[in-house]
């Protein structure tokens, strides 16, 4: 079975972390950590064309977490307990030997054109 989904562009890694989050390890990811860590990747793909390391200062600098708080509808102090919860899950993690803070690039989604969920049976 396929089944293909339209989504709004603003709703993209919102929707697709709601499908994966009956999987391993998403599924352990609270409601709020999944609309942060959605809003995180979100910022991310709009930061896609800066190199790494500065993405990702850009991405935990005060200005994009203010933009987070914003899109989730918290408060900055939520945020910051929210980041340090996606930290222990492994979601969100510290650049080598220094202080800055990253998106695991195993879980920084893409974006694709539209969102297709593919079922196989394996029988």
């Amino acid at each position: 079975m396929k089944l293909t989904i339209e989504v709004r562009e603003d709703e993209y890694f919102l929707k697709l972390l709601s499908f994966l989050h009956a999987l391993p390890p998403f599924n352990k990811l609270t409601k709020q950590e999944l609309y942060t860590l959605a809003a995180l990747l979100e910022l991310n793909y709009k930061y896609r064309k800066v190199p790494f390391i500065e993405r990702n200062k850009l991405l935990f600098g005060t200005r994009s977490r203010k933009r987070v708080t914003e899109m989730v509808g918290m408060n900055y102090n939520n945020l910051y307990n929210l980041i340090q919860r996606l930290r222990k899950k492994g979601f969100v993690e510290k650049y080598e030997d220094e202080d800055t803070l990253v998106l695991n690039p195993k879980y920084a989604l893409k974006k694709t054109a539209s969102l297709t969920i593919l079922f196989e049976d394996n029988e």
